[in-house]
């Protein structure tokens, strides 16, 4: 019996092949949320002639009164029912005008091993009006379900897919970084770690330290040194805000030497001490959420 086969044109085939890889990257991307606090503030809240600039990603959700946001290059007035995103390593000066009123989120966009998908986002944005009716009474009610966490994940998803519009092109180059420079980041992100240094990373990926520190630079912008420093600053900042672990204890998780050089990397990283960083962010604040990524 003679069997018909039939032909699928390349074209067609090679689009289905697209379509699957950009459904794969999609589905590498994760955003965790740290942890979601209500801020109450004043003047106390102003940063003075240090900026403020940490490891994590913010979202203000603003409630009520304004307040000023400058940095180099620009500056960004957040208002009442708005949403605003303050990169992560983007150093800030804050002001609140008068009481300031708002929720904040801390979060990561990781994709597969690389850390963040945002780490070189150069400005705060506007990411668009918020429906405080729809999550506020439900933030009040302690504890909040998993649904209810589900849906504030959510919510922070659909702010970055309807409002930055850059998305696609952030997601292809975080592809290309992660495909370069798969094993550098698995080692970095697996557990980041104060011992680790720039010829760990080049080791990892089967290259002399200055071979690999001159692609490194290539295709970030930045030296792995200085990479290295804002992962490491990122996992301090989170422990110190979405745990409760002594200065101490954090790091010696983080395997540093003591606790005198701890502070004065994070002093030299953000203008500030640990102790004071955890005051100033718990602030007057509410917790709602925290104790991890969901």
């Amino acid at each position: 019996m003679n069997r018909v086969f039939m032909k699928q044109p390349a074209a067609e085939i090679m689009g289905r092949s697209r379509h699957q890889a950009e459904l794969d990257m999609v589905e590498a991307l994760r955003f965790h949320l740290f942890y979601l606090r209500y801020g109450e503030v004043g003047k106390e809240w102003n940063t003075d002639a240090a900026p403020r600039c940490d490891g994590s990603h913010y979202i203000h959700l603003v409630c009520d009164g304004e307040a000023l946001i400058r940095w180099r290059g620009g500056e960004l007035r957040m208002q009442p029912n708005h949403a605003y995103w303050l990169p992560a390593h983007v150093p800030v000066h804050a002001t609140a005008l008068g009481r300031y009123c708002h929720y904040y989120i801390a979060f990561r966009c990781a994709w597969h091993a690389l850390s963040d998908i945002f780490w070189d986002w150069p400005t705060p944005i506007c990411l668009g009006p918020w429906d405080a009716k729809d999550f506020i009474p439900v933030w009040k009610q302690l504890p909040m379900t998993l649904g209810e966490l589900w849906r504030t994940h959510i919510m922070l998803q659909r702010m970055f897919a309807e409002s930055f519009q850059p998305l696609d092109e952030v997601i292809r180059r975080a592809n290309s970084l992660h495909v370069r420079f798969q094993k550098m980041f698995a080692l970095i992100d697996r557990s980041p770690d104060a011992r680790v240094r720039v010829s760990d990373m080049a080791k990892a990926e089967f290259m002399t330290t200055n071979a690999f520190s001159r692609a490194f630079h290539s295709h970030f912008g930045t030296s792995p040194k200085n990479y290295l420093n804002q992962r490491l600053n990122q996992e301090i900042c989170r422990l110190l805000l979405s745990t409760e672990l002594p200065i101490k204890n954090i790091a010696e998780k983080l395997h540093f030497t003591d606790e005198y050089y701890f502070n004065r990397f994070f002093n030299r990283m953000n203008n500030v001490s640990p102790a004071r960083y955890r005051r100033l962010f718990l602030l007057k604040s509410t917790n709602t959420e925290s104790g991890g990524d969901h």
